[in-house]
C-alpha cells in the first residue's frame, strides 16, 4: 500500500550470466504498477515506472565485487505526463559504478 492507501505492485527480475568464474553480467528489469493516482508522488494508474539495466561485476570474493553498469529509467502513461508538467524528462539513462557487498 502506498502512503495514500493506493495499492502498489512492484515486479523485478535479474539474472547472473557467468562470463568466467569471476566475471558476471547481470541484466535487471523492474516494473511498478498502481491502481490509482497520487500526483504528489508522480504515480498514475497502471504501469507508471519501469527500469532496465545491465551490470558487469568482477567478484574478487563472493562477498566483495566492484561493478560498472548502465541503467535506463522511464515514467510511463499518466506518470510521464505528470513529470513533464514539472519540466523534467520522463526518461533518463545513467552509467553506474559501485561495489556489491554481501554479508
Amino acid at each position: 500500500m502506498g502512503e495514500r492507501g493506493i495499492p502498489l505492485l512492484r515486479a523485478a527480475a535479474s539474472y547472473d550470466l557467468l562470463i568466467t568464474n569471476r566475471l558476471v553480467l547481470q541484466p535487471e528489469f523492474e516494473m511498478n504498477f498502481s491502481s490509482g493516482w497520487d500526483r504528489e508522488a508522480l504515480i498514475a494508474p497502471g504501469l507508471y515506472r519501469m527500469e532496465a539495466g545491465l551490470r558487469l561485476r568482477y567478484e574478487i570474493t563472493r562477498e566483495f565485487a566492484p561493478y560498472i553498469g548502465y541503467s535506463y529509467e522511464a515514467n510511463t502513461g499518466g506518470a510521464a505526463g505528470l513529470v513533464r508538467r514539472l519540466g523534467e524528462r520522463s526518461a533518463q539513462s545513467t552509467f553506474v559504478a559501485g561495489v556489491r557487498l554481501f554479508f
